[in-house]
């Protein structure tokens, strides 16, 4: 499994192969365009600021003291997600092209 460790990325090509499914601690990720792709890994303490997510799939994914920064989500599943301390900030939710809301479906809630 990946580990990356208090870094940036400022685009999608940044990003390395695999991140999705990885553990990521300490980074920061601005101003990426994510569509139709699954997140499955585990998120520390991170930062997503200005992402567009367009019917991605969080599927069982991990989020512990992430905060979600003016993110735009479209069609989003957050399927049986853990979600500890996390914020979402002046992020937008809407429905995807087919009208398809966002969805948290299975997902828990621990101080958020």
């Amino acid at each position: 499994m990946m580990l990356l460790l208090s870094e940036r990325f400022e685009s999608e090509a940044d990003l390395p192969k695999g991140w999705e499914d990885g553990v990521l601690r300490y980074c920061e990720v601005v101003g990426i365009e994510v569509q139709g792709r699954g997140l499955e890994g585990v998120f520390l303490d991170c930062t997503f600021a200005r992402c567009k997510w367009y019917w991605s799939l969080f599927n069982t994914a991990t989020l512990v003291g992430v905060t979600f920064r003016q993110c735009d989500f479209a069609g989003v599943s957050f399927a049986g997600c853990r979600f500890v301390e996390c914020r979402f900030e002046a992020c937008t939710f809407s429905n995807d092209a087919f009208g398809k809301p966002c969805s948290f479906s299975g997902s828990t809630w621990h101080g958020c």
